[in-house]
């Protein structure tokens, strides 16, 4: 009977680096797998996929948006918009709650000319947050 691993969750940056060292031994897939503590198919699987996962860690993607969590966003570009906007309030020390996030998502959308039918729900609020990694606690509520 084989035993059953548990499914665990690799961070772009780890799958990047494990490639770079698959790269750097000579695409030695057995010694990189022992050396990262993962399967082989794992390791070949990332290795196929470097250019789509150096994609993802450059830029201003990087660390931003995780990889397949959440619902298709509707508009990238809405979604980079409204972060920028988080992004600038919380680095001038301004409030930030889910009631003017979701009037700027509004704001924003009229801009871009997105679909009539957008509307900044409860919902869509909450799976850009959890599709950004945004989490409104006290920390970001403060005026500090």
């Amino acid at each position: 009977m084989a035993l059953c691993r548990r499914r665990r969750s690799f961070t772009v940056e780890y799958k990047i680096q494990a490639v770079k060292y698959l790269r750097a031994n000579n695409c030695n897939v057995s010694k990189t797998a022992r050396e990262y503590g993962v399967e082989r198919v794992r390791i070949r699987e990332w290795n196929k996929n470097y250019v789509k996962l150096a994609a993802e860690n450059e830029g201003d993607r990087k660390k931003k948006r995780k990889l397949h969590v959440g619902r298709r966003p509707i508009s990238i570009d809405l979604d980079n918009a409204v972060y920028e906007y988080y992004k600038d309030e919380l680095a001038n020390n301004r409030l930030v709650s889910n009631k003017l996030l979701k009037k700027k998502a509004l704001e924003l959308a009229k801009e871009l000319n997105i679909s009539q039918t957008f509307r900044a729900s409860d919902t869509w609020l909450k799976r850009w947050k959890k599709r950004l990694g945004i989490s409104l606690h006290k920390s970001n509520n403060s005026n500090c």
